[in-house]
């Protein structure tokens, strides 16, 4: 704690003048920092003393002139900290036009790091080995190159990213050093590099660490200058290294660094235990809710240690390090607090979409959209469309749009912004209408048209329209016989069904009865054999990622008989396969993504690898929700005729009713008596 007490001016005076600065800058002027030059030439020989210039020479032209530029940095603030990325800046000036490439060494870990500025000269220098006038040998054994860095012609500041990794792997003491010299010889004129010793007419050299925490309060949530529009702000937060105690004021004022304590009120005090603590937050007074707004809000957080004369920490942190002061702008905008729900509705049916907005000021309008290119406010006065903004206390808003009678033309996606006095909120997500409906019902009755004139197949190869007894049928070969369908079938987020007539011919390896998607796997809906197995299996993805499946196995295709399947999936993604007109398993399974699927086939797959269909399809039927269970048993019956779904518990006879022929049963053996004796009987 005494080195942070060594620097506790420092870090006040600039988290003072930085404010809301995320990051660390360290130059020669700190700690143990130094700079200079070296010089190896006839103009200033090996022993010539350039350690406080203000200005030094950085030059090579071999034989004739040889300077180089020394920095050392004091990085024992910042140890621990993440150090990638580090900038280098150092001001330069030079008459000569031309741009030069200057390469940076950094010195190897030891004794020689803690060279003397005020003696510094070429003799001096660590890891700089004798070397004939004009020239300057440098020791690989004792400096890395780490990079380079580009001098700008004229005066300007030239900066570089300097990987430090090899130098901080082996750091013992804090201490970094960085040779600069230039990367080929030429004749041009000399840079003239402003040390700390210029400062402030030029900034001394400085390493930039972006990713590291100064000392103190940091990264301050709300950032500092943003606009605030939760008027209920629940707390303020920040990053921390390095402190003990943090005292936090508050108010509605636009406060600085040296009035805060008099128009902000003190609201908290933090204590940190492990001062390397990286996470603070406090509440703000429920009191001081809701904010007001507009308003400047500034909040101050001073930042204490314990001091040097307490090393044992039996006081208490009372020493004032840091104070960072921070400013926020509050307005009374709504805020979205809910997003409307998808609607599921049959076309005749009311539709009703409700937003939530947390407003300081009263909701005045709100302006409905249906998503479209543009997308298009509708209009209130519209016959059958009500808007209504409801109060609901505390500052919450509930506004609902209400369309009578819903129609095609209404299906789509509806979004919400409000407005209140000081202006418009963010719009709500998006939610969608969708008109439960059958997509398309291909009865191959002659031709693979869609009766709903939607998705008219292409046929691909040779199907055969086929009449088996009363059914009229599409065969495919298995070899090359497919239907391709039209890009579509894109929104099935209130579920979806599929419905048909099978009768396989052989057991093709993943054989698709339906395959609808964008490649393999790319947003597939599937409906198909699993493998070359019995089993039926229904599975989603979501874009390449599965989003489950619905099977059963073990006899539940079988060849050559008409078997009626269908798989329904509702709108909270359970999923039901049904055979003969019974429920034989289910599963739950992630909604499809809202896509357009461009590869849509009938008796074929987008895996290239699997099998084509091979045996006869009829009347399959896609609808854009889950039916009921009794909607699949009324498709079975449409088509099979009259069957028994369960059996009564006293249909005796087993014809799946319960009739005078079950009574007489019964009545036959009324009043037969198992008791014993036989007298205790009726």
């Amino acid at each position: 704690m005494k080195k942070l007490c060594g620097i506790a001016a420092v870090w006040v005076l600039l988290m003072l003048a930085a404010g809301a600065a995320a990051e660390v800058l360290i130059t020669t002027a700190d700690g143990n920092g130094a700079d200079g030059g070296v010089s190896n030439d006839g103009n200033q020989g090996p022993s010539y003393v350039l350690g406080t210039a203000t200005n030094v020479q950085l030059r090579r032209y071999d034989g004739t002139r040889a300077k180089a530029v020394l920095l050392r940095f004091d990085l024992s603030s910042v140890l621990g900290e993440d150090l990638s990325d580090a900038v280098l800046s150092i001001t330069t000036t030079s008459t000569s036009n031309r741009e030069r490439t200057i390469n940076i060494y950094g010195l190897k870990d030891g004794e020689g790091e803690n060279w003397e500025e005020s003696t510094l000269c070429y003799n001096t220098a660590p890891g700089l080995l004798p070397a004939n006038l004009g020239y300057i040998s440098i020791d690989a054994t004792q400096w890395t190159l780490l990079g380079t860095i580009r001098f700008a012609a004229g005066p300007t500041t030239n900066s570089a990213t300097v990987d430090l990794s090899p130098l901080l792997a082996e750091d013992t003491n804090g201490l970094i050093s960085l040779l600069l010299y230039s990367a080929t010889s030429d004749s041009s004129q000399s840079w003239y590099c402003a040390m700390k010793e210029y400062a402030p007419t030029y900034p001394s050299p400085t390493l930039r660490f972006p990713h590291a925490l100064p000392i103190g309060s940091s990264y301050p949530q709300p950032e500092d200058q943003s606009t605030v529009i939760d008027t209920y702000l629940p707390q303020l937060c920040w990053k921390n290294r390095l402190i003990d105690r943090y005292q936090v004021w508050f108010g509605a004022a636009d406060a600085n660094e040296l009035d805060y304590q008099a128009r902000l009120s003190p609201i908290a005090v933090v204590n940190l235990p492990d001062p390397n603590q990286r996470d603070v937050c406090v509440d703000i007074p429920s009191e001081m809710l809701p904010l007001a707004a507009p308003q400047v809000y500034t909040w101050a957080v001073e930042g204490y240690v314990y001091p040097a004369e307490d090393p044992q920490h039996l006081g208490e942190p009372n020493q004032l390090l840091t104070v960072s002061v921070w400013r926020f702008t509050t307005k009374s905008l709504p805020v979205v607090a809910n997003n409307p729900a998808d609607q599921y509705k049959f076309v005749g049916q009311s539709a009703s979409f409700s937003a939530g907005f947390q407003s300081a000021a009263p909701v005045t309008g709100a302006v409905w959209y249906k998503v479209g290119t543009p997308d298009t406010p509708i209009d209130p006065q519209t016959p059958g469309v009500e808007v209504t903004i409801v109060d609901e206390g505390s500052g919450r808003y509930t506004v609902t749009l209400t369309l009578d009678a819903v129609q095609s033309a209404d299906e789509g996606a509806y979004y919400c912004v409000a407005q209140n006095s000081s202006g418009l909120s963010d719009p709500t997500a998006a939610a969608y209408l969708i008109l439960k409906r059958m997509l398309a019902h291909w009865a191959f009755d002659g031709d693979a048209t869609d009766e709903t004139g939607t998705y008219n197949g292409t046929l691909y190869g040779e199907p055969n329209f086929v009449v088996d007894g009363s059914r009229h049928a599409l065969a495919f070969d298995g070899v090359n016989d497919y239907v391709q369908l039209p890009a579509g079938f894109e929104n099935f987020r209130a579920g979806i069904t599929v419905a048909m007539w099978v009768n396989p011919t052989t057991a093709g390896n993943y054989a698709r009865f339906l395959d609808l998607g964008n490649g393999a796997p790319s947003d597939n809906i599937i409906f198909t054999r699993a493998g070359t197995t019995t089993w039926l299996h229904f599975e989603s993805f979501n874009g390449t990622t599965s989003g489950g499946f619905v099977s059963l196995g073990s006899g539940t295709l079988t060849e050559n008989n008409w078997q009626f399947f269908a798989v329904t999936v509702d709108e909270n993604g359970q999923a039901v396969l049904y055979k003969n007109g019974f429920p034989i398993a289910s599963s739950t399974i992630a909604k499809p993504n809202v896509v357009v699927r461009a590869n849509n086939y009938i008796g074929a797959t987008n895996w290239t690898s699997y099998a084509l269909y091979n045996g006869l399809i009829d009347d399959l039927k896609i609808y854009n929700y889950g039916l009921s269970e009794d909607a699949i048993a009324q498709l079975y019956a449409d088509v099979a005729g009259d069957y028994c779904r369960f059996r009564p518990d006293y249909d005796f006879n087993n014809n799946c009713l319960v009739d005078l022929a079950d009574f007489a049963a019964v009545a036959s053996q009324w009043l037969e008596c198992g008791l014993y004796p036989e007298s205790a009987c009726p």
